[in-house]
């Protein structure tokens, strides 16, 4: 519940990777970070106002949707990948939220949960299920196949 600070944004925005694909504005976050001297006060005011109002402008929460071919010579939709360029200060918004909710993840998401905490991960929870399966003969019991697609 803390307020946000323009030190807390600042940093966001210089740990954000500066190659990654521009958004429907045309900047990324190295366009940020170069020119700080000029628009972070700007930008830091804007961050700071959403957490404060709440309210977002319409043209922030703009995204592209690209689909980036997997394979040369591609034909079907299941041969790409969607990517999704975002507004950077709708990243640098969605950043500072992510960094707030890590200091009580630990409280809110169950240790069984391998998923959503770092250093896990999901495909963790299919290692130990094939194991359970592979054992299987030893124990008498019942056993349940689900498949579940995207």
């Amino acid at each position: 519940m803390r307020p946000i600070t323009p030190e807390e944004i600042k940093n966001v925005v210089f740990k954000m990777d500066p190659d990654k694909a521009p958004g429907p504005d045309g900047f990324n976050a190295s366009f940020f970070q170069k020119y700080w001297d000029i628009v972070g006060k700007d930008t830091t005011k804007a961050v700071m106002n959403f957490f404060d109002k709440g309210q977002l402008l319409r043209q922030v929460n703009h995204t592209f949707l690209t689909l980036v071919p997997k394979v040369t010579n591609s034909s079907k939709l299941a041969d790409f990948r969607p990517i999704s360029c975002c507004n950077t200060l709708y990243k640098i918004i969605s950043k500072v939220m992510c960094n707030r909710l890590q200091d009580v993840t630990k409280d809110l998401v169950s240790a069984n949960q391998s998923a959503f905490l770092r250093g896990r991960q999901i495909s963790d929870c299919s290692l130990l299920a094939h194991e359970l399966v592979r054992d299987f003969n030893k124990w008498n019991g019942m056993l349940l196949k689900v498949v579940v697609s995207k």
